[in-house]
């Protein structure tokens, strides 16, 4: 079992990462994302998770290491599904390019 202060600092930084990533999501709500741009948010992103699921037995145990790392290939690879679906969805509704990224953010 983790410790208040574990559960604490992860949802702490959690939200800090949520909230971040909604700042930038408003800040560029009206300007196309590039293909240069989501490749770096993705590999920061995997590379964030990866760091973390690394260091995870400091705090944890190595049992908590691999769930960790199968709860997050296993939801990875069902966001990828979710990709499809959203492109379909824009797609047949005609959202303009630069809106893209506002009506996901909505």
């Amino acid at each position: 079992m983790e410790s208040t202060t574990t559960w604490v600092v992860t949802i702490a930084v959690l939200a800090g990462v949520i909230i971040f990533d909604l700042l930038i999501a408003v800040l560029r709500r009206n300007k196309p994302t590039s293909i240069l741009e989501a490749a770096f948010w993705t590999v920061f992103y995997i590379g964030t998770a990866i760091v973390f699921g690394v260091f995870l037995p400091n705090w944890s145990s190595e049992t908590g290491q691999k769930e960790f790392f199968a709860g997050w290939l296993t939801e990875y690879a069902l966001s990828v599904d979710n990709i499809f679906v959203f492109i379909i969805i824009l797609t047949h509704l005609k959202v303009q390019k630069e809106k893209q990224q506002l009506v996901l953010l909505l």
